[in-house]
């Protein structure tokens, strides 16, 4: 398919997927200035100056421009590589541009218009004769290089050119002797045997950077204060970039930099900020990065590194881009600082678990396809798309959560509050039973109900997950003392690996709640009431997982001792109030109780009473 003659970026990559996309290049080997580009762009052909017949006569020719003229180039390519009856047509894309002329890295082109030039000669298989091999690899060398080529055929001659053209016997330079460089050079290389085989070799293409003292390996664009990187010539695999190029400070890698590369370890410096769309795409042996200043991550630009998997510090990203980490191979993918999530920003990554302590909103599909995921931990989301292709993924906390489409292949558990006012649960997902963990009284699950999806999940009520020990009164200050407990294995899942704060503390009124139902008293005593008060536990007894403290109120006066004062524990994590059940006494109710109870030592009771008559 043509790519187009607009000059702009095409970057529909689905649709343009299961094409083959074809620019065009001009006499030069040059990509036209009229040519699309983008990451969608498979190859390029030559569109300029192309000769062929004038569709107004029958008789006459013409020179025409466009990537419509380049593209049927291309489709003869394919068409005889489609002759290989094993070839499925992705094999055929691939093969085309594994055999192109490449574009030369100090052009930083970076695939922008495809892996290359087609080269028709080199697709052809069968017997013919070896590549021409050298003793030096394209790269940057400082100072001058010998370049000596050789073929493993010993009956063949060598020619090559240096003036960009593909060498032929006519217009090549026959290889005699090693070919000294003193200057930056692309040498084009082929053998042609002398007998016996038919074809000559495929064409060897070497680029040879020679460096000048001072000059650097990495091409970088103009900007005045920072700069970014745009190609790295040279073919160490162990990366030191610094910190600055030119007098300029370096801050971003740009795009489809490192694309493709043989690179396993690259050290930023602390000024690198930005890492542009497919910076590091395919770099397959790539382990190593220190990522830990790097505030914006473009499209795909970790994709297809499997042996990227550990050890990434992401504690300073605050936004990911469309597809962003999409195909990567990260174990786990902590982001703290991360606000601003784009489309498919995960996609088809293998990560088990996802942690986003500050992202709002979420772009659209943003998980699908993570079959690995087991706990995505989005505290400040206020809305999840399905998870189509998640079907591992067990836990799911959004305590700010306002919508969910409920479309995940798993019995999936889902924290949440009252904020939750809409819930989606699509038919084609009815095999699966969510577990919702929510106060009693939560809107969404309440219209659900409604709606007759009852049926599509369980509730586990999160205002009575801890435990109230009963009140005691201290008669030293007429204090009146609540005990409660909290076991964090009530919760249902190791959230202190996960959260950035957790607070344990009580919430109490002053208010009657006498005659009140249970319902009307669990939903007046939660945080956000007005008139209930918060307060933190300063002193918590722990004990494994299990914590006790106490709501102590003390200095009682008389006037108040039949007064009851209601009190519940918590525990907040990250927004989300996991609640014990609510206990109401008063300072005298709680004396009473002493005093009937017969299995209190009497010198406890004479001190009850003695406290009961002071106060009246």
């Amino acid at each position: 398919m043509a790519a187009g003659n607009d000059n702009k970026e095409i970057t529909n990559q689905d649709f343009y997927n299961s094409l083959i996309t074809v620019g065009a290049t001009n006499y030069y080997g040059e990509p036209c200035s009229f040519s699309n580009y983008g990451a969608c762009v498979d190859i390029s052909a030559p569109g300029e100056y192309v000769y062929t017949a004038d569709m107004s006569s029958n008789t006459t020719y013409e020179c025409v421009n466009g990537t419509s003229f380049s593209t049927p180039i291309t489709a003869a390519c394919a068409y005889v590589l489609m002759e290989h009856s094993k070839y499925t047509p992705e094999q055929v894309k691939q093969e085309i541009k594994k055999t192109a002329i490449p574009f030369k890295k100090s052009d930083c082109y970076n695939y922008r218009y495809g892996a290359g030039i087609v080269n028709f000669s080199n697709i052809i298989n069968g017997t013919r004769c070896k590549d021409v091999t050298a003793n030096y690899i394209s790269g940057a060398y400082h100072g001058s290089i010998s370049v000596e080529l050789k073929c493993a055929n010993t009956l063949a001659d060598i020619y090559y050119t240096t003036d960009g053209t593909l060498p032929s016997k006519t217009n090549g330079t026959k290889y005699t002797e090693p070919i000294k460089l003193t200057e930056t050079t692309r040498i084009n290389a082929v053998a042609f045997a002398r007998g016996g085989t038919p074809f000559h070799s495929k064409f060897t293409t070497l680029d040879y950077y020679i460096l000048k003292d001072g000059e650097s390996e990495f091409v970088v664009d103009d900007g005045t204060y920072r700069c970014g990187i745009k190609a790295y010539l040279g073919n160490d695999t162990n990366i030191t970039i610094p910190d600055k190029i030119n007098g300029i400070e370096v801050g971003s890698i740009n795009k489809r930099c490192f694309k493709n590369s043989n690179i396993e370890s690259v050290t930023l410096p602390s000024s690198v900020t930005v890492i542009e769309q497919q910076a590091f795409y395919g770099c397959n042996n790539l382990k190593s990065i220190n990522l830990s200043n790097v505030k914006s991550i473009g499209t795909e630009a970790f994709t297809n590194c499997p042996s990227l998997t550990d050890n990434i510090d992401l504690s300073s990203v605050n936004r990911v881009d469309n597809k962003g980490l999409a195909g990567t191979y990260f174990k786990t993918i902590d982001l703290p600082a991360c606000e601003s999530v784009g489309d498919s920003a995960f996609e088809s990554c293998i990560a088990q678990e996802i942690t986003l302590n500050k992202a709002t909103d979420l772009g659209d599909n943003a998980f699908k396809n993570c079959s690995n995921l087991e706990t995505l931990y989005i505290p400040m989301a206020t809305s999840l798309d399905r998870c189509d292709g998640c079907t591992n993924l067990q836990t799911i906390f959004a305590p700010m959560l306002e919508s969910i489409i409920a479309g995940i292949p798993n019995n999936t558990t889902i924290y949440c509050t009252r904020f939750l006012s809409h819930v989606t649960f699509p038919d084609n997902f009815s095999e699966y039973k969510y577990t919702f963990v929510s106060p009693r009284h939560t809107s969404g699950l309440i219209v659900a109900n409604y709606d007759g999806y009852q049926d599509r999940y369980n509730h586990i009520c999160s205002d009575s997950i801890g435990e109230s020990l009963g009140a005691q009164i201290r008669t030293r200050d007429n204090g009146l003392r609540f005990g409660f407990k909290l076991d964090d294995n009530n919760i249902g899942f190791d959230f202190k690996k996960y959260a950035n704060t957790v607070d344990y503390g009580f919430v109490y009124t002053y208010k009657s709640l006498k005659d009140k139902d249970e319902d009307y008293i669990n939903d007046f005593l939660q945080e956000f009431d007005d008139e209930s008060s918060v307060k933190s536990a300063t002193k918590r007894n722990v004990n494994g997982t299990v914590s006790t403290y106490n709501a102590v109120f003390t200095g009682i006066p008389a006037e108040h001792i039949n007064d009851e004062i209601s009190a519940r524990a918590y525990v907040n994590i990250d927004g989300m109030y996991f609640y014990s059940p609510v206990i109401t006494r008063s300072y005298s109710s709680v004396a009473n109780a002493v005093l009937n109870d017969d299995t209190v030592e009497q010198n406890i009771k004479d001190q009850v009473k003695l406290s009961l008559n002071k106060e009246a």
